[in-house]
Formats: structure tokens, C-alpha cells, sequence
């Protein structure tokens, strides 16, 4: 035989605004004063995961722009894939891509870059000028 902690019914809030539910109309269990409030809870918990997602993403993509500068610092503009993937590149995000011809041109960001199946070759700064 368990405890039965149960709140009593009659001093319950809304889980949005915090006022008092009034439970004399309706369903005994709600949580909501009204649909609007329910509404707004549960769009504020989709955004809060949306905003997860795109910080992750942006992560990413920071970690790889970072790889991509230390190549160039360094003067490389070309390395064998399973190198970059030992640094941790992550190839699945980039910031855009393009197919002209048979070439396959990546962005991060800033640093555009070549895919080939072995290797990236090409990497260059697009803001860096060309005098």
C-alpha cells in the first residue's frame, strides 16, 4: 500500500500564468487556465528546442570555420579527409554548397572549400582580397 501525495484539486495554478484554475467547470485534471495559456506553454517549449537545435548546429559549424582557419594559417589548402576527420570536421554541415560541373564546392561561412572523395582541396578565405 503507497502514499498517495496528491495536491488537492482546489489549490491548483495555471502551469503558464500561475493564476488559480477554477475547477467547478470542466475537466478535474487540467492544467491550463484557458486555451491561450496552453497554447503559449506549449510554442515556448517548441521554441526552446528549436533554439537547442540551432545552437548546436552553429557549434558545428564554428568548430569546422575554426579548422579551416588554422588550415590556412598554417598555409594548407589541401588534406586527406581521414586527417580532417581526426580533427574533428564534422562533413555533414556546412553553410552552403554548390555543384559546378563535376566539382563540389562547400562553404563554412567564410571558407569555401573543394570536396572530393578522398581529399579537400581549394580551401580559401572569400574575404581575403586579391591584390
Amino acid at each position: 500500500m503507497g502514499l498517495n501525495y496528491q495536491i488537492p484539486r482546489e489549490k491548483c495554478f495555471c502551469l503558464q500564468c500561475g493564476n488559480q484554475l477554477n475547477l467547478g467547470d470542466g475537466r478535474q485534471d487540467r492544467k491550463f487556465c484557458s486555451v491561450a495559456c496552453k497554447n503559449k506553454y506549449h510554442n515556448a517549449g517548441r521554441q526552446m528546442l528549436s533554439r537547442h537545435y540551432k545552437n548546436k548546429v552553429i557549434r558545428i559549424l564554428d568548430n569546422n570555420n575554426f579548422i579551416l582557419r588554422r588550415l590556412l594559417s598554417m598555409g594548407v589548402t589541401s588534406l586527406d579527409i581521414n586527417t580532417l576527420r581526426q580533427m574533428q570536421f564534422n562533413f555533414d554541415f556546412s553553410s552552403s554548397y554548390h555543384k559546378i560541373g563535376r566539382r563540389q564546392l562547400y562553404t563554412c561561412f567564410d571558407v569555401q572549400y573543394e570536396l572530393t572523395p578522398t581529399r579537400i582541396m581549394n580551401i580559401r578565405d572569400l574575404l581575403e582580397r586579391n591584390i
